[in-house]
């Protein structure tokens, strides 16, 4: 990123030796996920030296912009405070911007094909310059997701680019005999899972290093939080044996060739949704014994109970899945499309 050489911009940053052949130096700067990123700020003076290049520039920046998804026309706003920590913030063009570059978007909206009834849920898929994402993910959590609505007008998508929620699929494979909303359920739980873990990891170095107010001895040493942590543990662990037993159950029959019964689909359902909801516990377990550590924006622990609680909400692993599953546990008539 090229820094102009105006007086009042550089004293932004550290001040550099002109004397010296392309002087820098390392600055870190925290982002808006209280990650921490470090780019290299440098006096390019090699013409002074025999070459050509007089200007300054803050480098290494090519990974946080990929990972943040910035694009042409977003203003990049670096700011320091009275203690001299640098921050990083990403503005975005517009609210309502074109999707440029090429390729495809997958809709998840249900959709009407020609020649097929109304009620077939359908993916449609159309061309990244027939859509506008709208920018509306602000959130408490998995802010880095960018999971945007989007829009699309007056696009005729035809019948080859579309998926059938539920149809017959075209590939072999026990992989191919499972339900989508399954697999996609899974796919989410895998997340808190390991949002969970990085809590607890995160509550565990701090326990052995954290001195609490008024006590001589670390918060490792307090039983309340010896037992919070031994049952977030058995919460995390249960859960994820559930979602191995569930996944290894079905994979034995999809891997005979045979649909998977009824019972299963609702046993790969409930697994997820236990498994969501199990993490979301073991993350206020590490939260709450953390104590007051917890609740600054440069503890991991903040991020990860902001996700979790994020995570918890997704379609796919929210609450009612236990209705669903509790009918056919109960043998009450269960619409098997909704598993």
């Amino acid at each position: 990123m090229l820094v102009p050489k105006e007086s009042s911009v550089l004293a932004f940053f550290p001040t550099l030796n002109p004397r010296e052949k392309n002087p820098r130096c390392s600055l870190s700067f925290r982002d808006d996920w209280q990650d921490r990123w470090t780019f290299a700020f440098i006096y390019y003076n090699n013409r002074f030296f025999g070459g050509t290049r007089n200007e300054y520039r803050l480098t290494r920046m090519t990974d946080f912009l990929r990972r943040r998804n910035a694009k042409p026309g977003d203003t990049i706003i670096l700011t320091r405070d009275e203690n001299d920590s640098y921050r990083i913030t990403i503005e975005r063009f517009a609210q309502e911007q074109p999707l440029g570059g090429i390729g495809t978007m997958v809709g998840d909206r249900v959709a009407g094909i020609p020649g097929r009834p109304q009620a077939d849920a359908a993916e449609p898929s159309t061309a990244r310059d027939q859509v506008r994402i709208l920018d509306t993910w602000h959130t408490g959590g998995l802010r880095g997701t960018g999971s945007h609505d989007f829009e699309v007008s007056d696009a005729f998508v035809p019948e080859g680019r579309s998926v059938l929620l539920g149809a017959k699929p075209r590939c072999a494979g026990p992989l191919y005999r499972f339900p989508v909303f399954g697999l996609l359920a899974l796919g989410v739980c895998a997340v808190t899972l390991g949002i969970s873990r990085r809590a607890l990891d995160e509550l565990v170095a701090l326990a052995g290093a954290k001195l609490p107010s008024g006590s001589s001895r670390n918060l490792a040493s307090r039983p309340v939080v010896q037992r919070q942590v031994g049952e977030a543990e058995a919460a995390l662990r249960s859960a994820r044996a559930y979602v191995y037993g569930a996944v290894d159950a079905a994979w034995q029959i999809a891997s005979r060739g045979e649909s998977l019964p009824l019972e299963t689909r609702a046993d790969l359902r409930l697994a997820a949704v236990n498994a969501a909801w199990s993490a979301a516990r073991a993350v206020d377990l590490a939260y709450h014994a953390a104590g007051g550590t917890s609740v600054y924006d440069a503890s991991p622990l903040s991020r990860c109970f902001r996700d979790i609680h994020v995570a918890t909400q997704h379609i796919m692993v929210a609450q009612p899945i236990f209705e669903v599953v509790g009918r056919v546990t109960l043998g009450l008539p269960t619409e098997r499309g909704s598993l």
